[in-house]
């Protein structure tokens, strides 16, 4: 197998020696117009064109692709599996966070606003964590049989941090509305 950057280099060097075939006739005219001079440029443009034909087919030959792997061997990396999973999850809907007011400024209606808006969020947080951990399941019991144990183990991890980001969020979210709530409770303590 041609290693991939070799390749590329003898790709820049068939333009480089088409580039000087051409541009060495122009800007050096009276010393390449002889016999000698143009079957110079010639031999170099040609020599340019061999070697960018040689490394375009080596991309498009068979023996440049991958083999495939071994019997027995899984054919789906753990690397793959996160993928798929990170594509997949875009279908779950992401839940939005409500604005959180200024406990000091806020009136009473706003924070009642907000705490209803924090509860629907919740709602939304558990179907989002519900989607995520449907879909990586799904995503496991699809690949099962091409994939290693521990390729599986890195897409349950994947799907378990992705899970718990959401709930940290959320709590987050939800301990600043609390701060602020209590901000309101103190200014209009009576």
């Amino acid at each position: 197998m041609i290693p991939p950057n070799f390749r590329i280099a003898t790709l820049v060097l068939g333009v480089v020696l088409i580039l000087a075939a051409v541009l060495g006739g122009m800007l050096r005219a009276n010393a390449i117009r002889t016999t000698l001079g143009r079957f110079a440029r010639t031999a170099i443009a040609l020599g340019g064109v061999v070697l960018m034909a040689w490394a375009s087919a080596s991309y498009l030959s068979p023996g440049t692709q991958r083999a495939a792997p071994p019997a027995g061997r899984a054919t789906v990396s753990a690397h793959d599996l996160v993928r798929t999973a990170s594509t997949a999850l875009e279908a779950c809907p992401a839940p939005n966070v409500p604005a959180v007011p200024n406990g000091a400024a806020a009136s009473l209606g706003e924070m009642e606003e907000t705490h209803t808006a924090f509860e629907a969020y919740d709602v939304a947080t558990r179907a989002y964590t519900q989607c995520v951990d449907s879909t990586i399941a799904r995503i496991a019991q699809q690949f099962a049989a091409v994939a290693s144990e521990s390729d599986l183990q890195a897409l349950t991890t994947f799907g378990a941090r992705a899970h718990n980001v959401a709930i940290d969020k959320e709590t987050a979210e939800v301990d600043q509305f609390n701060d602020q709530l209590r901000g309101y409770k103190a200014k209009h303590a009576k």
